[in-house]
């Protein structure tokens, strides 16, 4: 695409309203984030009915939404995308410890995310 098209592109209005609820839903994605770190992933406010790892699904499947509709749109590239998010696991792999446990990543209380949300089941 020529610099004039994406320039129009972007200059569409629902191209611009589609990157303001992005711009929210990644927010709230960090909101929902700092919850989870401050009170843990199974606290629940009592207002609320979704316990912190619910509602942080919920504001990651927001956001997925809004990056599939600017995909979607030929804003960004599902190809391009791909090869980003291969190479930003790679590089996870190599400088994080991320994936240094063979069960995979661990929660804070020591348990692997598949215990925990196994446990969330059992009491469901």
């Amino acid at each position: 695409m020529r610099d004039d098209e994406i320039y129009k592109l972007f200059q569409q209005k629902n191209v611009q309203e589609v990157l303001d609820i992005l711009q929210e839903e990644a927010a709230e994605v960090i909101q929902a984030v700092s919850k989870i770190r401050r009170f843990g992933w199974n606290n629940k406010h009592p207002e609320a009915d979704q316990n912190n790892l619910e509602h942080l699904e919920e504001e990651l499947g927001d956001m997925q939404a809004m990056i599939e509709i600017l995909m979607e749109m030929g804003v960004a590239s599902w190809g391009n995308v791909t090869v980003a998010k291969r190479a930003k696991i790679e590089k996870l792999k190599k400088w994080s410890n991320i994936f240094k446990d063979p069960e995979g990543p661990r929660t804070a209380e020591g348990k692997t995310l598949l215990e925990m949300v196994r446990g969330r089941d059992k009491k469901d």
